[in-house]
């Protein structure tokens, strides 16, 4: 049997004025692979995850960078309404 491909996954919340579900964006080394178009099967709103499996498995040795925006319902301060956090992993 071969592996489960790896599944990224993050919680997306903001527990005052809530998440606008279609300003997540999830990239992969620089590549959108969740955004408004597919969020319905990548988005869990009971849960606030968000989660992508890629569609093959990663190459050992390789490295990756993960970026996640999202923005939140409430307008001030106008500079704070968007979040962008980012992670990287190697496959070993």
């Amino acid at each position: 049997m071969a592996p489960a491909l790896p599944e990224i996954s993050a919680k997306v919340f903001d527990n005052q004025s809530g998440i606008i579900p279609s300003s997540i964006v999830l990239k992969l080394d620089g590549s959108a692979v969740v955004d408004s178009t597919n969020l319905g099967s990548h988005y869990d709103a009971g849960t606030d995850r968000v989660y992508y499996t890629p569609a093959s498995a990663f190459a050992s040795g390789t490295s990756h960078t993960v970026e996640l925006t999202a923005s939140h319902w409430a307008t001030d301060p106008a500079d704070k309404v968007t979040s962008v956090e980012t992670w990287a992993f190697t496959v070993e």
